[in-house]
């Protein structure tokens, strides 16, 4: 459809790392933008915007760490560039000389159901956490409905962070700490550099341009009251 209509162009934002579309497109010049998406190593010439998931998700942690807890859990999607998220959050743990329990790592989807899911699973470890990071902001607020069903405070008994800084984490209860997108600025940038391709102002190499975030601390995380030897 796309090539019928002879676009000038495609933004491309996606969950997923395969997408048999792309080669058709760019079999047709139709220049491609992707966000969050790293095609270096492939054949594929699509220029790219990227967020700072390895570095957020440190930060995120870090400020568990900085709060007091040792006991933290991670929520993580292996999905391309944000399984880094993953990677951001045990740097963080081996940087405070904290051992990364695999028992506290639990494989979700990016949705509510498997934060949900995953704070259930987390909980009924003989020795759960006191803190979550998880790797998107859905799957915190999936993770606080299930510690608000089973009558655990948060964040007096147990922290949640998240990544992205949907709208949604502006007016869960309690309001969400999470690492922030700046959405916004990532589709300016995404524009400009596709009207870039498209008028020719740009090599013909792959281009790449980093959007910086930052960590919007809020009601979902507290001192730990959890003494842990």
């Amino acid at each position: 459809m796309l090539v019928t209509k002879r676009v000038d162009g495609v933004l491309h934002m996606t969950t997923t790392q395969q997408d048999p579309y792309l080669e058709p497109l760019l079999a047709h010049d139709i220049p491609v933008v992707t966000f969050d998406r790293d095609y270096a190593g492939t054949d594929l010439r699509i220029d790219a915007v990227l967020i700072e998931n390895e570095r957020g998700a440190y930060l995120a942690t870090k400020h568990l760490i900085d709060l007091g807890h040792r006991r933290i859990a991670c929520i993580w999607v292996p999905s391309g560039k944000r399984q880094y998220r993953q990677t951001g959050c045990e740097a963080a743990l081996v940087a405070a000389g904290i051992c990364a329990d695999p028992v506290l790592f639990y494989e979700g989807d990016w949705s509510l159901a498997s934060g949900w899911e995953a704070a259930a699973y987390f909980m009924q470890l003989a020795d759960p956490p006191t803190a979550i990071f998880a790797s998107n902001d859905l799957m915190a607020i999936g993770a606080m409905a299930c510690l608000n069903d089973r009558g655990i405070a948060v964040p007096q008994q147990v922290s949640v962070v998240g990544f992205d800084d949907i709208t949604m984490a502006r007016y869960s209860s309690p309001l969400l700490t999470t690492y922030a997108t700046p959405i916004a600025e990532v589709g300016e940038r995404m524009c400009r550099l596709l009207f870039d391709r498209i008028d020719g102002l740009l090599p013909s190499e792959r281009q790449q341009v980093l959007v910086y975030g930052e960590l919007k601390v809020r009601k979902s995380t507290a001192p730990c009251a959890v003494v842990k030897n």
